[in-house]
């Protein structure tokens, strides 16, 4: 069980109505490459109108919060009350964070004087969605 002086990370996640693609992002999560009792995950349902699935299950390391104003900005400022990490990362739902997402982003503070690290976001076309914005991207 992870204590508060151990949590390295705490991976702060604004979800709305997107659950299905929240499982993606929570097994990526999953296989982080550094140990899951590192860093912890908190989901910020920033509220949604379909409810979370009935089979849905959480990992140990993750927590659910509520913040009912609208908007990403406000959902992550909620996350980061609840955090303990020493240092915050940042995703959203519907992103499938790379195996080695938070060890290169410990790596890149370290050997730096940097105070924030953002890394290439790479998009994909979903055929159910608009291609639009995929082509902008």
């Amino acid at each position: 069980m992870r204590t508060k002086e151990q949590t390295l990370f705490s991976v702060i996640i604004p979800v709305f109505n997107s659950w299905d693609r929240l499982e993606l992002c929570l097994d990526a999560l999953q296989k982080q490459s550094i140990d899951k009792d590192l860093f912890e995950i908190i989901i910020v349902n920033n509220g949604s109108t379909l409810p979370m699935p009935d089979g849905m299950d959480l990992p140990e390391n993750a927590e659910i919060v509520n913040e009912t104003q609208p908007g990403s900005y406000v959902a992550r400022n909620t996350g980061f009350s609840f955090a303990d990490g020493n240092i915050l990362a940042f995703t959203d739902s519907d992103c499938i964070p790379d195996e080695n997402w938070l060890v290169n982003a410990e790596n890149c503070l370290h050997q730096s004087t940097c105070d924030l690290v953002g890394g290439k976001v790479q998009i994909f076309q979903d055929d159910e969605e608009n291609k639009y914005g995929y082509l902008y991207e």
